[in-house]
């Protein structure tokens, strides 16, 4: 992201959680947290949201604890997390809609989904062309990557993360605001 990383995590109870600073802050680009680390935070939730995206906590202090060996099963088996599967629509409760150039947003108009992180696992290759990730042949639909990942093709059955961006429209066009979806990484 322009001003620092979408850093996301899991409680010990599922609930997901995006890691801000102490003062509300994205993490910056060489934040110390990676995929598949345990930590032991104490943080506050953030007392301004905006739905969807209520996942946001400030961090005020972290300690690593240890690494996972398999993120998906961790996730599955012992934190009862909910991966969607399958086709791109079933992304962030079925309300994606998508821009004549194919980019995929939700807007107040189309519904609000619960959260604006997640999980999911396509059952479709994934492929990155042009600066943003096509699924399969639908060449028609596309996100884009916000990862720090190098920019590869996906297999189908690969877990990824997805988020939504906060809400933005151009100044100058005469449109609702939207949160447009973006790959936030891979695992």
């Amino acid at each position: 992201m322009n001003k620092g990383c979408c850093v996301g995590a899991i409680l010990s109870n599922g609930e997901g959680i995006r890691l801000l600073d102490s003062d509300g802050h994205n993490q910056p680009s060489n934040t110390s947290y990676q995929v598949g680390q345990i930590w032991d935070l104490t943080f506050t939730y953030r007392t301004e949201i905006t739905e969807p995206h209520n996942e946001d906590v400030l961090v005020i202090n972290s300690t690593f604890k240890g690494n996972v060996a398999n993120l998906q099963d961790y996730l599955e088996k012992k934190l009862k997390v909910k991966i969607w599967k399958g086709t791109h629509n079933n992304l962030f409760d079925n309300k994606i809609r998508w821009t004549n150039n194919g980019s995929g947003y939700i807007s107040v108009r189309t519904g609000l989904p619960e959260h604006s992180v997640g999980f999911y696992i396509s059952d479709t290759d994934i492929t990155f062309e042009d600066n943003h990730y096509v699924f399969g042949s639908d060449t028609s639909k596309k996100i884009a990557s916000v990862t720090l990942q190098t920019q590869v093709d996906i297999p189908a059955g690969t877990l990824i993360r997805v988020s939504l961006a906060r809400w933005w429209k151009p100044e100058d066009v005469d449109m609702e605001e939207r949160c447009y979806v973006q790959l936030s990484g891979w695992y």
